[in-house]
């Protein structure tokens, strides 16, 4: 029987937002400019001190200077990251000059969630802030309510069902499109739970991570086996999917390793289930997560070294 969640929210309380800069006019300004939104503020004045802070109280977002006096914010950005548990704390790093697309990209790989420009926009500051930090909140309500996964962060299969439910709902109404890709290693490849000296393994941790940063801020991600992760993609087509899905497969496969001379070998394969409009056919979440794992096994079954396969219908449901 599909799980119906039954818990209820608890009341939420203030985000706390932890911002990092050198220059106290600039720290007072923003502070007094979130706690107007009713969000709790700690400064700090370096990155060291930003760590420290950050320990003692773990906030649910963080705003970084790139300009810290004792560490660059990209350092900082990377420190702060391996400090946490999983990667749904929010990093943004603030910046005087526009950034070059290469110190952008290394920014991310840092784990910075974003690069922001100075001067901010007060109320478009806020408001993002805002929506950051009470998606944090949300995680840990859904991780209370035991529909997350506790190795990763990740929505499991409980909490996947939950989110298909309203993107189902929510598409139908909207007359939106939408896609279900379910992603999993080939035998050779080796997804575990933590890291191991092996050139063809990767952490979940790591895999969770990766694929989080091919994807959209407003795609649900899932795992629901022991290597097996689900992206539910509202608003995407066939052609949207299949990029997103190529995506997720080149980086699964720079995580795990590809085997010399082994042609168009890859040590993932990825089934896709695209529904143009929901308005027009009456799907239930099972059948989404069904219909893209069978895509996914005929993937796993095909004599070619194909990475990606989409469902069809005469394939049987």
């Amino acid at each position: 029987m599909p799980f119906r969640p039954t818990a209820s929210r608890p009341n939420r309380r203030s985000p706390l937002a932890l911002v990092a800069g050198h220059e106290e006019w600039s720290l007072r300004s923003i502070e007094s400019v979130l706690e107007a939104h009713r969000i709790d503020v700690l400064r700090a004045h370096s990155g060291r001190e930003a760590i420290e802070r950050f320990r003692a109280a773990r906030p649910d977002i963080l705003l970084i200077d790139a300009a810290l006096p004792d560490i660059d914010g990209i350092t900082a950005s990377r420190l702060l990251r391996a400090e946490l548990s999983d990667s749904s704390t929010p990093i943004l790093l603030m910046t005087a000059e526009p950034w070059s697309r290469t110190a952008r990209l290394e920014a991310f790989r840092a784990g910075a969630w974003d690069v922001l420009t100075m001067p901010l926009d007060a109320e478009e500051l806020a408001l993002r802030v805002e929506l950051l930090a009470q998606a944090r909140l949300e995680t840990q309500w859904f991780a209370a309510a035991g529909l997350v996964d506790e190795i990763t962060g990740l929505y499991n299969a409980h909490g996947l069902y939950t989110r298909l439910t309203e993107i189902v709902a929510e598409g139908t109404r909207r007359q939106e499109a939408l896609a279900c890709i379910v992603l999993a290693p080939v035998r050779e490849a080796v997804i575990v739970e933590t890291p191991v000296a092996h050139p063809k393994s990767a952490s979940l941790d790591q895999m969770a991570r990766l694929i989080r940063g091919a994807i959209r801020a407003y795609d649900v991600l899932g795992r629901v086996g022991p290597g097996e992760f689900v992206i539910a993609s509202p608003g995407s087509g066939r052609t949207a999917a299949l990029a997103m899905a190529s995506r997720i497969a080149a980086v699964a496969q720079t995580a795990l390793g590809g085997v010399a001379g082994d042609g168009d070998a890859t040590p993932v394969r990825v089934g896709c289930y695209v529904i143009d409009d929901l308005s027009r056919e009456s799907v239930s979440p099972v059948v989404v997560l069904g219909r893209a794992t069978m895509a996914l096994r005929r993937a796993e079954s095909a004599e070619e070294a194909e990475r990606v396969h989409f469902y069809q219908a005469a394939e049987g449901d």
